[in-house]
């Protein structure tokens, strides 16, 4: 009764780490050859991707003045460009239903959200993928204004993709925006009330020297909507 979000980016990157070396990387186990360790902040690591993948997040963090809160935090999930895309895409849809001459800008997504937009992902707790739990997600409140309720969980892979080159265990990390009642598995929730689980297509980056934890969503995640 959940919706699942799977980044073809992430299947890349398991299958090359898998071809290259037959090791899984860090960003997946805590382990491996990859140094999840940087010295920039969280907010300066987003600028600085070398493949320009949080641009647009960066503008909207600066236009709302959130820079120093997000690099206050001691966790972080990041929406990827992709994600606002597909946020303003659907707006863009809506607006020209009504009128098909309609546009949407980054003004008209500031003019439509709010900092809660960004605040969401931002949390005070330091969450890791090796202390989430499986079956249920453990729940955080967000910084936001609101009473807006996340959880995290982790989830086994057990799909020949994670286990026919090594015999180590794989866990993939979801950000869970919960609605109503947190999910029991096995039951179905009331209609419109099913969590919905994103998953993270990198996790376990340490900006500030491994003060900071920042984890990536999946570019099929929708910005701010879910």
């Amino acid at each position: 009764m959940k919706r699942y979000y799977i980044s073809l980016m992430l299947v890349v990157v398991v299958l090359a780490g898998a071809t290259t070396s037959c090791k899984k990387a860090a960003y997946l186990t805590d382990g491996g050859v990859h140094n999840a360790i940087t010295p920039l902040s969280t907010y300066d690591y987003l600028k600085q991707h070398p493949w320009k993948l949080f641009d647009t997040l960066v503008t909207i963090i600066d236009h709302y003045g959130l820079k120093d809160k997000v690099n206050a935090a001691n966790t972080f999930f990041a929406p990827t460009n992709y994600s606002i895309g597909r946020y303003m895409t659907a707006r863009l849809i809506e607006k020209q239903a009504l009128n098909p001459a309609a546009a949407y800008t980054i003004d008209s997504l500031f003019k439509d959200l709010k900092a809660d937009s960004v605040l969401q992902y931002v949390f005070t707790d330091k969450i890791t993928l090796a202390e989430a739990q499986e079956l249920q997600p453990k729940l955080y409140s967000p910084q936001t204004s609101t009473n807006l309720r996340m959880g995290v969980m982790k989830e086994l892979q057990t799909s020949t993709l994670y286990t026919e080159r090594s015999n180590a265990a794989t866990f993939l990390l979801y950000f869970v925006k919960i609605r109503g009642d947190v999910d029991i598995p096995g039951v179905i929730p009331p209609a419109n009330e099913s969590d919905i689980r994103v998953v993270c297509q990198t996790t376990g980056i340490l900006p500030e020297n491994g003060q900071r934890v920042l984890h990536v969503l999946s570019n099929l995640h929708v910005f701010a909507r879910f």
